[in-house]
């Protein structure tokens, strides 16, 4: 291997040395992971009930609302 003193100098390219060059919008999965995740959250929402088991608990209204209880479901096979 021949090391060259002169190119050291040389300022290097943002990304020039990512795994993937450029980051997470080159990934070579990301696509793929994607339509998974869509995948996932379709059957999740069509397959299954969700019900509150308690519509009515008191919020909280601080930097955004959230119920008190932390939103507790219940999950039934349709």
């Amino acid at each position: 291997m021949c090391f060259n003193p002169d190119r050291w100098d040389v300022p290097m390219t943002p990304g020039a040395y990512q795994v993937f060059g450029g980051g997470s919008r080159i990934c070579a999965g990301n696509m793929l992971a994607r339509i998974q995740i869509a995948i996932f959250l379709h059957h999740l929402s069509t397959g299954y009930k969700w019900e509150l088991l308690n519509p009515d608990a008191p919020m909280i209204y601080l930097s955004h609302q959230i119920p008190t209880d932390g939103v507790e479901i219940s999950i039934a096979a349709l």
